[in-house]
This record gives C-alpha cells, structure tokens and sequence, in this order.
C-alpha cells in the first residue's frame, strides 16, 4: 500500500490534489490572496490588544487602581483614545482611584470586537468571492 506524505504549503500540511476539512472550514489548496490572510491576522492581532488592554483598563478601574502608580498612569494614557468615543454614552462621573464599573470600557470593547471580526469576514468574503 502506498504511503501519502504530505507536501508543506504555508506552514500547512497539504495532500495532493485533495482539501482538509477542520472544524467544517475548508482550506483551500490554491494560494488566493496571502495579502488577505495576512490582512486578517493583523486585525486580530490588533484587535486582540485593544481588546486586552481595554479589559485591563476595566480591571484596574473596577478594584480602585492607584492612577498615579505608572503601570495603571500608561494603561489609562493608552486606552484613553480607544474609550474617549464613548464617553458621556451614560451619564456617569468616573472618580479616580475610587472603584468604579466603567461601562464606557466594556461597551468600547465590545465595539471594537464587532469591528474587527465584521472586517475579517468582510476580507474573507472577498478572498472567496474569486
């Protein structure tokens, strides 16, 4: 019986003249568009540290963070341009260093996920579209 080995294809193992099914996601053997691919691993990887840093913000926000000890001072001065957008959404006043549920952050992240997952599809769309 003759053996199959796989030929590698982007860090993928490829068999001949075949696709792979994983998890019900085709993937293809022909090499569409890598810029695309490319393109949708940056976004999660960008949105996956807004994402982060925005929880993390929230966290710190939550249990009361000293604001003037430097970690929560750059974790504050980062993610101020992400949640400035939503500020004033609800008619909450933040007081720092006390503890407080920053519904601005959440709704940010959420935002900002949606985003990023609609973009990623959207590429996808695109890259099979062809």
């Amino acid at each position: 019986m003759a053996q199959i080995y796989p030929k590698v294809h982007h860090d993928v193992p490829v068999y001949r003249d075949h696709t792979l099914d994983t998890d019900d996601t085709e993937i293809r053997l022909s090499d569409d568009n890598p810029g695309i691919t490319r393109s949708q691993q940056v976004i999660q990887l960008v949105i996956g540290l807004f994402s982060s840093l925005l929880l993390l913000r929230f966290l710190l926000a939550l249990f009361g963070a000293n604001a003037s000890n430097t970690l929560v001072n750059f974790v504050y001065g980062v993610t101020a341009p992400l949640v400035s957008p939503f500020r004033g959404l609800f008619n909450l006043s933040p007081t720092a260093g006390v503890s407080r549920f920053e519904v601005e952050t959440l709704v940010a992240t959420i935002v900002y996920i949606l985003v990023g997952v609609g973009i990623i599809r959207m590429l996808d769309v695109f890259r099979h579209h062809d």
